[in-house]
């Protein structure tokens, strides 16, 4: 359930055009749309508009695919804010804000943008991650923000634009920012700690999507139908999923 493609507009959604979806989740998911001023549960499927917050509850998980193929993985009791999002595939552009105000949430950036002015940031209370690598979990923890490497290189600041000091946290590698204090110099992160974080923001999925057959449509064949009328649609759609899609979350059952 990880492919979709959010470029076209569904029917009844014209009002806004989405800029990445819900596509897998476990227990108790919802969505805050800010411009409707009302929440949604999470029982299908559900598209993710500029300034929607997603919540999961405890014991609960969420996984978000973005526009651009990037991957936002939510912990339990975690909450994440689409702060801005614009995507022009045509302009090699990407600026993708989002603000956690609690929990922990991995992000899988698929691709670089060489538009002018392109970014990939995550934003908490303390501190503001962005990107130079494609793997990365942000915990949050009292007053205290951990930035924890998976893959390649992230740049971790304070939020307060007076505190200047920036760190490259490289994979492998921990920083933490504090409140009104520059990041720490990163250090390696433990195996264990490695492995909590991931643990509490990974969906696991129970059968290969590599299927030689029958592709990926036979287990998701809701999303392929989805998939199938959106405008636009990656040349692989509906054969090749797992190519891009999440191959380390792949579990043979």
């Amino acid at each position: 359930v990880f492919l979709l493609c959010l470029i076209g507009l569904s029917g009844a959604e014209k009002k806004a055009e989405p800029v990445g979806a819900v596509v897998a989740w476990t227990g108790d998911v919802s969505i805050f749309r800010e411009g409707e001023g009302k929440k949604i549960q999470v029982k299908k499927m559900e598209p993710l508009y500029a300034a929607d917050t997603i919540l999961t509850e405890v014991n609960s998980r969420a996984k978000i695919l973005m526009k651009d193929d990037s991957i936002i993985s939510l912990g339990q009791n975690a909450s994440v804010k689409v702060k801005g999002y614009v995507y022009e595939r045509k302009g090699n552009f990407r600026s993708a804000a989002f603000r956690i105000v609690s929990g922990n949430v991995r992000a899988i950036v698929g691709s670089f943008f060489r538009g002018k002015g392109s970014f990939f940031k995550i934003e908490t209370h303390t501190a503001v991650v962005g990107v130079k690598g494609t793997d990365f979990i942000v915990a949050t923890k009292g007053k205290e923000t951990e930035i924890i490497t998976i893959g390649g290189d992230v740049y971790a600041a304070n939020i307060s634009p007076s505190i200047s000091k920036e760190v490259v946290v490289s994979a492998g590698h921990t920083s933490t920012v504090a409140e009104n204090a520059p990041p720490t110099l990163p250090e390696p992160v433990s195996e264990e700690r490695m492995d909590e974080l991931i643990e509490d923001t990974y969906i696991p999925v129970t059968k290969p999507l590599e299927l030689e057959e029958e592709g990926c449509v036979s287990c998701h064949n809701e999303v392929a139908v989805f998939v199938s009328k959106q405008s636009y649609q990656h040349p692989e759609t509906l054969n090749k999923c797992a190519v891009c899609h999440i191959k380390e979350n792949v579990k043979e059952s």
